[in-house]
């Protein structure tokens, strides 16, 4: 056995090789049988005793395979004539993050098998359906356009050439904004899962609810991880992490006690206030267990952190709050007069929250946290918000 052209193919099978060699038909020397290791060829055939065309046959792992020929001249085995290709693989793809609306960012997907070894023209599906301007750049990157997308939704890569196939869960993340901002969950209401605002633009994006027969009755604070992941306290006091593309809880559990309305984080710790008991402490999102720092008696309490002060609502008024003791600072009453802040967040020096006229809360506002005056930056008619929380892209 001199040579088998091509010395590759698929792990599929099905390659149709030319073997070279002498014996394969002098002498009464067929039939021919081939086998790839230890799996036999279906087709095998002596075009003359120098030349077997050959069909190979699935093989069970990728790499060198061992050739052997049996005739009635005798066997022989070669290696390192034939190899079964690899099947291509999806390491990396970036960005991390599409903004959904976008008609023109090029996706970069990182892995291998892509061109060489006969891999052909491949077919690429972003959750099954073809994106634009698909480019193979090499054995080891793919390119396209990536299509508009469903906010928070994060599409599976499919990738299926000549040497099989490749499966990238989660690939990216269709984004509402590139830069911070503010996600607002409505509460008592079938329609709208969320409102994105970008601080930016000063505009809005709503974010449909996936299931619009069950009524979202909203949450009362809400905290982001490390990793940006939202963890909610519901008014009907479960607690969970929320899987922002189903729009559901992840292993929600119900808490007993305390009644918590208000999250801020400050680094590893998450400080939260509470209507019942009426306190101010520490609530891991792990164990879900409240920790008492001090009473915090009043109506609509509330904490928002800005790096390196933390503020507390309450009555109507906003102050500076210890985190060691609990001791506020002098508050300063918000204006105008009824203001009913829901939860509020800071994006950089600004505090932004989710407040309007008390019983209408349907305002994404500004708020001095020096004079408690509040401006109106957007009106959502229609919907009474409750949480708040960062979007960091």
């Amino acid at each position: 056995m001199d040579s088998v052209s091509p010395g590759f193919g698929p792990l599929s099978g099905g390659t149709r090789v030319v073997i070279t060699g002498a014996g394969f038909l002098n002498g009464g020397a067929s039939p021919n049988r081939v086998l790839f290791g230890v799996q036999e060829s279906p087709q095998a055939g002596a075009v003359d005793d120098a030349t077997l065309e050959v069909v190979v046959p699935a093989g069970e792992a990728a790499g060198d395979v061992p050739i052997t020929v049996f005739n009635r001249n005798g066997n022989i085995v070669a290696m390192g004539k034939f190899k079964y290709s690899s099947e291509p693989t999806i390491t990396t793809v970036t960005p991390a993050n599409v903004l959904f609306s976008s008609e023109d960012t090029t996706v970069t997907v990182n892995g291998t098998g892509f061109l060489d070894e006969n891999a052909g023209r491949p077919t690429v599906l972003v959750n099954g359906e073809a994106p634009i301007d698909v480019q193979v750049i090499s054995d080891t990157q793919i390119t396209f356009t990536a299509k508009p997308g469903e906010i928070l939704a994060k599409p599976v890569i499919e990738i299926d050439n000549a040497r099989g196939s490749a499966e990238k869960l989660s690939a990216f993340r269709y984004v509402p904004s590139l830069t911070p901002g503010l996600f607002v969950f409505p509460k008592n209401t079938t329609q709208v899962f969320a409102v994105f605002f970008n601080p930016t633009t000063m505009q809005t994006v709503t974010v449909p609810k996936k299931d619009t027969n069950t009524l979202q009755f909203g949450f009362r604070a809400i905290v982001a991880d490390a990793a940006g992941d939202f963890t909610v306290i519901g008014r009907d006091n479960r607690v969970g992490k929320l899987d922002m593309a189903t729009q559901l809880l992840i292993n929600p559990e119900t808490l007993n006690t305390p009644r918590i309305s208000g999250l801020s984080r400050v680094g590893a710790t998450v400080f939260a206030v509470s209507r019942s008991p009426a306190e101010f402490g520490t609530f891991n999102p792990a164990t879900r267990v409240f920790t008492s720092i001090a009473p915090f008696a009043g109506q609509n309490p509330g904490l928002a952190h800005d790096g390196t002060t933390m503020f507390a609502f309450l009555n109507k008024q906003i102050s500076t709050i210890n985190t060691t003791t609990g001791a506020r600072g002098t508050p300063v009453a918000l204006s105008p007069a009824n203001l009913e802040v829901s939860e509020a967040r800071f994006i950089g020096d600004t505090l932004y929250a989710a407040a309007g006229p008390q019983g209408a809360v349907n305002q994404i506002v500004s708020i001095n946290p020096t004079t408690g005056v509040a401006t109106t930056l957007a009106t959502l008619s229609g919907l009474t918000l409750s949480g708040v929380e960062v979007f960091q892209p």
